[in-house]
């Protein structure tokens, strides 16, 4: 087993909720910081639910935080605020991360099932104002909207009413300028009992459109927030998806590659 170094429960908030776990291998210099955001559906969840699935990263060498958000019923007002601490815990994360031997200043956002959509905004909020250069986002069992379809639950209607706010077109990645946005990988399952299929392959479509780099997975059989249990079926079948996209994205490129929101 790869020796780690590990920070548990670290702070950067007073909220409870604004905490992370962070992981780093020895005996490497990670690049990239591999952030990971819960799911839970905006009004439960913890950075712990994805801990299996971190140190399954780190062992495979990358350095990878947990980050955890003040939620709607505990703390939030509103997708701005998830949004604000997805991106503010990340950079202390990669400031961490740099103290445990990391080498790089650079973070791959990867969400499962509610956490993949403050992903996605922080993903293009931090590049956009060149916080942090992004190197990829992982969305898997995604809503990419504020808009409720077909035969939505009412609780969860009203839970995305809640999300939007007064500030709907900085918050839904289908009214995003999604030009300069960074790579994305987008894993969704046709047995997703929560959120139809058709609605994350919208967003896939949108970037496609607008010449952006966007790969779309749609796996038999996989059901919604998988990745908080990475040995079962589902989450191996999602893995098999994201670990060539970590390979190929979670390294610093050349300078000139990086991605800054204010070249876009």
């Amino acid at each position: 087993m790869m020796p780690l170094s590990a920070v548990l429960a670290s702070t950067y908030g007073p909220h409870p909720h604004q905490r992370y776990d962070l992981f780093v291998p020895q005996g490497r210099t990670p690049q990239v910081l591999v952030a990971c955001i819960h799911g839970g559906g905006w009004t439960a969840g913890r950075p712990d639910d994805l801990r299996l699935l971190a140190l399954l990263l780190a062992e495979q060498g990358y350095a990878v935080a947990c980050i955890g958000y003040r939620l709607l019923n505990d703390g939030a007002r509103h997708g701005q605020d998830l949004c604000d601490d997805v991106s503010h815990g990340v950079e202390r994360a990669v400031e961490e991360a740099a103290v445990l031997g990391a080498s790089g200043r650079s973070v791959l956002l990867m969400g499962s099932g509610a956490g993949s959509l403050p992903a996605l905004v922080a993903a293009r909020q931090l590049s956009k104002t060149g916080r942090l250069p992004v190197r990829g986002v992982v969305a898997c069992g995604v809503h990419p909207t504020q808009e409720p379809w077909d035969h939505c639950a009412p609780a969860t209607a009203r839970l995305l009413e809640q999300f939007a706010g007064g500030q709907r077109h900085l918050l839904n990645p289908m009214e995003l300028d999604v030009h300069g946005f960074p790579t994305v990988l987008l894993v969704h399952g046709d047995s997703d009992p929560e959120i139809p299929a058709k609605q994350v392959t919208r967003l896939h479509t949108r970037l496609i459109e607008a010449g952006e780099s966007s790969t779309l997975a749609i796996l038999s059989g996989l059901g919604h927030q998988v990745l908080e249990h990475p040995s079962d079926r589902g989450g191996k079948l999602a893995l098999e998806r994201i670990l060539p996209f970590l390979a190929e994205h979670a390294h610093e490129p050349d300078e000139e590659r990086l991605f800054a929101g204010s070249q876009a």
